[in-house]
């Protein structure tokens, strides 16, 4: 089965709140996620899993979204 892929869904400027929300888990709702940066050129994205429901997905980024993560990250990897 393919890992569901969603997009992230905040500005690089954005509370550390709303960046947490868009990383939360698409099943069960919970911030308890684990995450880590793909920096392929031009794919760049996050593998994600829930602490809570153990559920995977992808999530697209932008260049300017992949940057916050890796700069100042919102959730525990």
């Amino acid at each position: 089965m393919t890992p569901l892929q969603r997009t992230a869904h905040f500005r690089p400027e954005d509370d550390d709140r709303l960046v947490a929300a868009s990383l939360a888990c698409p099943w069960c709702l919970s911030a308890d996620t684990g995450w880590q940066l793909r920096m392929i050129p031009f794919d760049e994205g996050a593998e994600c899993r829930c602490r809570g429901c153990g559920q995977r997905w992808n999530l697209a980024v932008t260049s300017e979204q992949a940057l916050r993560l890796a700069l100042e990250p919102a959730a525990a990897h």
